[in-house]
């Protein structure tokens, strides 16, 4: 059975979606109480049903944004119905994200870079990472960077492309940069580099909530140097990160227990940059003081972390 359940999943990411409807409806009259079947007829049936519209589209930028939209209302309707993002999804994912990116490629050759505006450049950039085409989507976040600001959930997406393309230090430092700024905007449904994925499934446990996860996951990539370098940061950079403690202290007494983790976490990330930016000035005051404050949040956290470099 197994063997006919990969044939079903081949054919939902080739596009034959009525011949993967039928191979699924065998495996349903075989097993009819097996989820991973029945999500596999879902996922066949709903786009066999959108296949005269999609193809109805004009080609190009038209039908490119319609299977993105399209996609996006599928994963929802996917996630109500209480499935899980096995690999029937995945190769749906693929097969309509593919053919998006493609559309849009295609909009983009032929008419030039004003055909593809900021919101479609996004749009182009983010499928490209998701269906694993990391160096076009990198080559089009540096593109989009010189003409627009780069949205802060784009510098993870910048240091996904960069593991992938086995620039590992670079890609190491920009994680570690972007967790420092900007931990909310970590969108784990488009990384599946090593060890983060593997990390963020672990903290799952502990941390069911997505945001408090968001918060706490650097700082436990911080203690056991998942994140060993880091971005030369000037005198004035480092000052900045202070001041941000010193605010973010005068917050401490929050009654909302969720803030009050955020703040601890914030803290703990910049305390911890700041120490690494000394290289080796352990005993300037400024060190001083927040080796104090790191230890009256956590009291053990630098030791642990002295620990984990040894290993």
């Amino acid at each position: 059975m197994l063997i006919e359940l990969e044939e079903a999943q081949k054919k939902l990411r080739e596009g034959e979606f009525e011949n993967a409807k039928l191979r699924f409806s065998t495996l349903l009259d075989i097993e009819p109480e097996n989820r991973e079947f029945f999500s596999g007829f879902f996922t066949a049936s709903y786009w066999d049903n959108r296949l005269d519209k999609i193809l109805s589209a004009k080609e190009g930028k038209e039908r490119g944004l319609l299977l993105n939209s399209l996609f996006e209302n599928f994963k929802k309707d996917f996630s109500n119905r209480g499935f899980s993002q096995d690999r029937t999804y995945e190769s749906i994912r693929f097969c309509i994200l593919n053919e998006s990116c493609n559309q849009l490629r295609d909009s983009y050759l032929s008419g030039g870079r004003q055909i593809l505006d900021r919101e479609t450049l996004i749009i182009l950039s983010k499928n490209l990472l998701l269906i694993g085409d990391y160096k076009n989507s990198f080559d089009l976040i540096q593109y989009f960077s010189k003409y627009h600001d780069l949205p802060p959930e784009y510098y993870f997406y910048r240091a996904e492309c960069l593991y992938h393309k086995g620039e590992t230090k670079k890609s190491s430092i920009l994680f570690r940069s972007s967790f420092l700024y900007f931990p909310e905007y970590f969108q784990p449904e488009y990384i599946t580099s090593s060890p983060i994925l593997e990390i963020w499934k672990e903290l799952a446990f502990d941390y069911p909530e997505e945001e408090r996860r968001k918060e706490y996951l650097p700082v436990y990539c911080l203690e056991r140097n998942i994140f060993p370098e880091l971005e030369e940061y000037s005198k004035e950079e480092i000052n900045s990160l202070y001041k941000e403690i010193e605010r973010l202290l005068h917050g401490k007494l929050n009654s909302n227990p969720d803030v009050n983790f955020k703040i601890k976490n914030r803290i703990l990330q910049f305390g911890i940059t700041i120490l690494d930016s000394f290289h080796g000035k352990l005993n300037s005051e400024l060190c001083r003081r927040v080796r104090e404050i790191i230890q009256e949040i956590d009291p053990e956290l630098l030791d642990r972390r002295e620990e984990y470099k040894k290993n």
